[in-house]
């Protein structure tokens, strides 16, 4: 049998009560939001990656982080924003770079969305929110990128593994063929 991490239920539950919240933010009915936050919480993905802390906890910020989004166009007040570059942070922090990167760029295509379905004299006034939100999140992120970078430079894969499959361009350069 698989071992499940001992806060598992506790993340589901928030899981659930953060889609929730944004499902009720964009005005769908509390029954079908309820329905939708239980297929959220168990759907494959999460259930496949229950073992892995790190995904969970890097995933569990993502609704939070559209619910946030939502608020920013309904009550356009400024904490919103930060509360956005927070929930961002934690996405870095929880441990998977990979689906926080990939939940930044989905964050980055729903608030743009947004922003082109707002009237146009509103446009501009939500462009740069957005970027300070990253810088929020980066800040937050900041305390572990930087050792995390140190780690890399000073790893057997330095910054040019992704191109050549962990083999540094020093390696190949000294290899006698």
């Amino acid at each position: 049998p698989r071992s499940t991490p001992s806060n598992s239920s506790a993340a589901s539950d928030v899981y659930k009560r953060q889609m929730y919240m944004y499902m009720r933010s964009i005005n769908i009915d509390k029954h079908v939001a309820f329905f939708v936050a239980i297929v959220f919480s168990f759907n494959g993905f999460i259930i496949n990656e229950i073992d892995c802390l790190g995904i969970f906890n890097t995933v569990m910020w993502f609704p939070l982080s559209l619910y946030f989004i939502e608020r920013v166009f309904q009550k356009k007040e400024k904490v919103y924003i930060i509360l956005i570059g927070i929930t961002l942070g934690l996405q870095f922090l929880g441990g998977h770079l990979q689906c926080a990167y990939y939940n930044s760029i989905l964050i980055i295509g729903y608030y743009l969305f947004k922003i082109f379905t707002e009237e146009k004299r509103e446009r501009i006034n939500f462009v740069s929110p957005l970027l300070v939100s990253f810088l929020i999140g980066v800040g937050i992120f900041s305390v572990t990128l930087f050792p995390d970078l140190e780690l890399l430079f000073q790893s057997a894969r330095k910054i040019n593994a992704f191109l050549f499959s962990g083999i540094s361009i020093e390696e190949i350069l000294k290899k006698d063929y």
